[in-house]
């Protein structure tokens, strides 16, 4: 009971934040960062020195100086700037179901959007919690817990990935396999490399061969195979023919050419693409929708995406190229 309880508390919590505008961006000022909103109106004092950009209504951010070879603690802010948890985390995640994985004092657990701990900080990893299960390292091995740190598959696996549609991948000594919740071997097939399920798929592959996408049954889902490949995202694969990059659809049809010496996943319907050493963007069909001008690009975010230009300024830019704000 309780643990449903949990649930139906994480799931409030998640709604009440999403409820909040996440058209808040954080901008570079003269000496440290503040964010500003869509119509630019600056919303949070110029006081941080780490600023990442909001999900769901709170944002992972820092009010403290580097400490030698260390990088700042980390806390979470409200879209006013205010606290929700004061910067002590050495590392915080992206959030997953109202959790994120997060690292104090050299050990990893997992905190709530309101900043409270799901799970103790007992492990010596956490990877991204998916469907209510979450990889967690003891020692050297990898196993899965519920996103309270109760073991539920026992770590003696040396890598894992996170489970979709009831199945993960995991590797024990140089083979990878496919598991199901309860920790058992999904289906005869194993495997030199694998990469985490998404959209229904994973890439796995052979010693000297290609890789190919199988479905969660363990068959071949598309007759081609490549040098190399990244997961599906918004209904797209990155894949790499003769040295460049493109995208597939769960076809297998080429919609992005393989033109690209770089690719990042899609966000929001468009993808930041490397042309001949410059950073531009093209929308799901291959339509390059912002020249490749840009010496950084990041992913789309509420409408805007960050580039950085030549002489080293950071810009926020539209879906139309257009910039919007500049750091000052």
């Amino acid at each position: 009971m309780k643990l449903h309880v949990f649930f139906v508390c994480l799931f409030f919590t998640t709604a009440l934040y999403s409820q909040v505008n996440d058209s808040i961006y954080p901008v570079r000022g003269k000496k440290l960062f503040f964010y500003i909103d869509a119509s630019l109106r600056q919303v949070t004092e110029e006081k941080f020195t780490v600023a990442r950009p909001f999900q769901d209504g709170i944002a992972v951010a820092s009010d403290k100086s580097s400490s030698g070879l260390f990088d700042p603690l980390l806390g979470l802010i409200d879209s006013k700037g205010n606290w929700i948890t004061k910067a002590e985390f050495d590392v915080i995640g992206d959030f997953t179901d109202g959790v994120a994985p997060a690292k104090r004092k050299g050990k990893w657990g997992m905190i709530t959007q309101d900043g409270r701990n799901s799970m103790p900080f007992n492990f010596d990893g956490v990877d991204k919690p998916q469907e209510y299960l979450v990889g967690v390292k003891e020692g050297y091995y990898w196993g899965f817990s519920d996103y309270f740190g109760n073991m539920k598959i026992a770590a003696r696996h040396d890598a894992v990935t996170p489970f979709e549609q009831n199945r993960a991948m995991v590797r024990s000594g140089s083979r990878w396999y496919m598991i199901d919740p309860q920790g058992r071997q999904a289906i005869k097939g194993d495997w030199d490399f694998a990469q985490r399920f998404s959209e229904g798929v994973a890439a796995v592959k052979f010693t000297g061969g290609q890789w190919m996408f199988i479905d969660t049954s363990g068959k071949r889902a598309l007759s081609l195979a490549f040098k190399d490949v990244r997961p599906f995202n918004e209904g797209r694969a990155a894949v790499l023919v003769d040295g460049y990059w493109g995208f597939i659809d769960h076809s297998g049809k080429e919609v992005v050419p393989t033109v690209y010496l770089k690719v990042s996943d899609f966000s929001e319907g468009f993808a930041a693409v490397q042309y001949k050493g410059k950073w531009g963007y093209v929308d799901r069909y291959g339509k390059v929708i912002v020249r490749a001008v840009y010496n950084q690009a990041e992913p789309f975010k509420h409408g805007l995406a960050r580039v950085k230009d030549s002489a080293g300024r950071f810009h926020y830019i539209d879906k139309q190229g257009l910039i919007i704000n500049s750091d000052r």
